[in-house]
């Protein structure tokens, strides 16, 4: 009996903390080399294309980065919360960008 009340609380204890885990556990980050570039659907907005072809469409891009054609290197964080109307590529949070020279 003592055995099988051992078993059940383990039990119960594994599968509460995979439940408590799963809410909180982040999106992978994608990370890389690439190029800024302006699309002129919706009135508008700036994306960033992989040098491996991905695309990713970026929630906020700092106006400092809005600048088509400009290289950089990415950090970013895949969104699983939203849409967009831009159907681009995958919705992003940058984590970090920064220029790379010309």
């Amino acid at each position: 009996m003592r055995r099988l009340t051992l078993t059940v609380l383990l039990l119960a204890l594994v599968a509460g903390s995979g439940c408590m885990s799963s809410g909180t556990a982040l999106a992978p980050v994608a990370s890389g080399t690439g190029t800024i570039q302006h699309s002129d659907l919706e009135g508008g907005f700036y994306l960033i294309v992989s040098d491996d072809g991905r695309k990713f469409d970026p929630v906020r891009l700092d106006p400092a980065f809005q600048r088509d054609g400009l290289r950089v290197r990415y950090v970013v964080r895949p969104r699983t919360d939203g849409v967009s109307v831009h159907m681009v590529g995958a919705i992003v949070d940058v984590i970090h960008i920064e220029a790379l020279a010309p």
